[in-house]
């Protein structure tokens, strides 16, 4: 019955029992003034109150209020706690005690005023101006004491998650329930995560080639360069939106340039240079396709290749597997 008179009455029944008081509340008013000879004039001004609030001012703090949340909702992702009410009730307080008490603050008959109560209107504006204060600074204490207590459990995962990565290394995202340990840490270096083990495992930026998100399971799948270190490794993150974005930006700027290089008549090789964040030092990646040639002689091919390579794109001679010295900003081939 009650799902159905909501759906009848577009809102719960109580809604409608408090309504129904106010009408009581207002009848028994109207019966009170009826025989008060400024009976008309009273109705003069309600009618005047409901056009002009209607018509007038209700149109425009809708549009204001609508206008401050879409300033505070634009290019951010929802606030977990939203400041909007912290400002809409100061605002609103400041709004209807102004209009109770303006011809005091205006000093609008102060004649009379002074010769019914022996008083001046001169501290009505400065009162009102401290009261406008207090209602917004309570109300922005309020607020940070809600912001600190919805972060603390951000603040313990944050403290656990740097127990979990190299010392000097900035953590960027901690993907974890709100309180619990990290179960992925993306730093400005790194990729910290949980192997199939459980342990905590670690892949450079320069040494991941792809990632992407499985939205229907809520994966994030990292792969690293073919014949690396790291293969397919896919997660389970609570972040896993953010992380991924992380790991995109990273990827993308650890990587300088990915080039296809015939060595051979049939044998191809497809070559990755990468700068690893820390400290500046190139990782080379090389994936062959064709024939297996012999390996001293496959290694001099690559290795010319990458020294081809590096000075095209005005890069430090790398160090390689056939005999080339090694160059302070040089890098490793993988």
């Amino acid at each position: 019955m009650t799902r159905a008179a909501k759906a009848f009455y577009g809102a719960s029944p109580w809604h409608l029992v408090a309504l129904l008081g106010c009408f009581a509340v207002a009848g028994y008013a109207v019966t009170r003034v009826l025989d008060d000879p400024l009976a008309l004039v009273m109705l003069a001004w309600f009618v005047g109150a409901v056009i002009g609030h209607d018509l007038i001012l209700f149109p425009v703090y809708a549009l204001a209020d609508l206008s401050l949340a879409g300033v505070l909702r634009a290019g951010k992702a929802p606030a977990r706690v939203p400041p909007v009410n912290h400002i809409r009730i100061p605002v609103l307080a400041t709004a209807l005690t102004f209009v109770l008490f303006f011809p005091g603050i205006i000093r609008q008959g102060s004649e009379t005023y002074a010769a019914a109560t022996g008083l001046t209107q001169e501290p009505f504006l400065a009162r009102w101006l401290v009261l406008v204060g207090v209602m917004f600074a309570t109300s922005g204490l309020v607020y940070a004491i809600r912001v600190r207590v919805a972060h603390a459990p951000d603040r313990r995962s944050l403290a656990l998650a740097r127990d979990r990565v190299r010392d000097g290394e900035r953590v960027l995202v901690v993907s974890a329930v709100p309180g619990s340990e990290p179960d992925a840490v993306g730093t400005a270096d790194a990729l910290y995560y949980r192997d199939v083990d459980g342990h905590w495992a670690r892949a450079g930026w320069e040494e991941l080639s792809t990632v992407y998100e499985e939205a229907v399971r809520n994966l994030l799948v990292v792969e690293g360069f073919p014949g690396g270190e790291i293969g397919r490794v896919t997660l389970e993150p609570a972040e896993t939106s953010r992380l991924a974005d992380l790991a995109r930006t990273q990827i993308a700027a650890s990587l300088i340039s990915t080039q296809a290089v015939d060595l051979t008549g049939d044998v191809r090789a497809l070559i990755s240079a990468s700068r690893r964040a820390a400290d500046g030092h190139l990782v080379w990646h090389v994936q062959l396709n064709g024939p297996d040639a012999p390996t001293e002689h496959r290694d001099a091919l690559v290795d010319d290749a990458i020294t081809r390579m590096a000075t095209d794109l005005g890069l430090a001679e790398p160090r390689t597997t056939s005999g080339h010295p090694e160059h302070d900003g040089g890098g490793d081939r993988a």
